[in-house]
């Protein structure tokens, strides 16, 4: 008697799990759109909307639906694995670092388990070109990186790095500017980040990163990841020059929330050099930057794949100077 009770008790509780499970993916529907070209106009502006988690989730949804709406369209089915790279990124920034149970954690793993498995078909329809293709190759990699750092393991983190690695280096020997960059800043970080024993050097990230500048010179995050680099090698000299060219660009072009998100990283990396002066520049530029779009998510940024934000020393936030 017993065990039926148990297996009758297991059956709701599953049940109430689906029933919620499908009640929540119906608060994140999204509104059917028909028309290919205008789900592709609404595709291009949502997927911009870095601050609105279901704004931009919608934007992931219309692009992977006319990627699969179009299979022969090449640069869209890139452009629709972009945007779950994109997507997968904002809501990183947005999990809780301390404590991810409760609503906010169940809603941001919903979303994070869809645009995986959106992303995971996009790859695997684009797994004939990639050979031939730096762009597919180059964000496999990005993909492969950005979809295990939530809910994953550590075992499933250390396996997406290998792939990740072949899948760069491939991409760049292709052609080491497609999509501005991008392989090289990559390739740069994974170099930063890494023991040496599994590929980590900063020396060849400094090369990289150094290319990366020179394809894309006012791109603020090349910039960030080069000073991590100089810092890697204890060129504290080095890393602040880098840092005051940073200070030097207007990030016109940035997306406004990845450029707040960004600034925060910058003031954290000029706390570290002890350059106040440098810390207040990228202040001030983050200050006016939300004054003129108040809308935008004041979070404190962290990045997996290095340092930046808070000072590890001093514990010091560049957000409260």
């Amino acid at each position: 008697m017993n065990r039926v009770h148990a297996a009758i008790c297991v059956a709701l509780l599953a049940a109430v799990t689906v029933a919620r499970a499908e009640k929540e993916a119906d608060a994140f529907a999204c509104p059917p759109i028909d028309d290919p070209e205008a789900m592709a106009e609404r595709f291009a502006e949502l997927i911009e909307i870095k601050w609105d988690r279901q704004e931009m989730g919608c934007g992931a949804e219309y692009g992977y639906r006319l990627a699969t709406m179009s299979p022969d369209d090449l640069e869209l089915r890139l452009a629709a694995l972009g945007a779950q790279v994109a997507y997968l990124d904002a809501l990183d920034r947005q999990y809780p670092r301390l404590y991810q149970a409760g609503e906010l954690g169940g809603e941001l793993g919903l979303r994070w388990n869809v645009t995986r498995e959106r992303g995971n078909a996009l790859l695997e329809s684009l797994e004939p070109f990639e050979a031939d293709i730096a762009e597919v190759s180059i964000l496999k990699a990005v993909f492969l990186l950005a979809s295990v750092s939530q809910e994953a393991d550590i075992q499933e983190e250390f396996a997406a790095v290998p792939p990740a690695l072949r899948a760069l280096e491939q991409g760049l020997e292709t052609d080491p500017e497609a999509l501005d960059g991008l392989g090289l800043m990559m390739l740069g970080r994974l170099k930063i980040a890494l023991p040496v024993f599994s590929g980590g050097n900063v020396d060849e990230a400094v090369a990289l990163l150094r290319q990366g500048i020179d394809v894309a010179p006012a791109n603020l995050e090349m910039h960030r990841w080069m000073v991590e680099a100089h810092l890697g090698r204890r060129d504290d000299a080095k890393a602040a020059e880098v840092l005051a060219s940073a200070a030097s660009l207007d990030g016109a072009g940035i997306n406004p929330q990845d450029l707040a998100d960004i600034l925060v990283d910058l003031g954290g990396l000029a706390l570290r050099l002890q350059q106040p002066e440098l810390n207040e520049k990228f202040r001030q530029k983050r200050q006016a930057l939300f004054r003129e779009k108040p809308y935008l998510l004041q979070r404190k940024s962290t990045a997996k794949l290095g340092h930046g934000g808070v000072d590890p020393l001093t514990g010091q936030d560049p957000n409260e100077l």
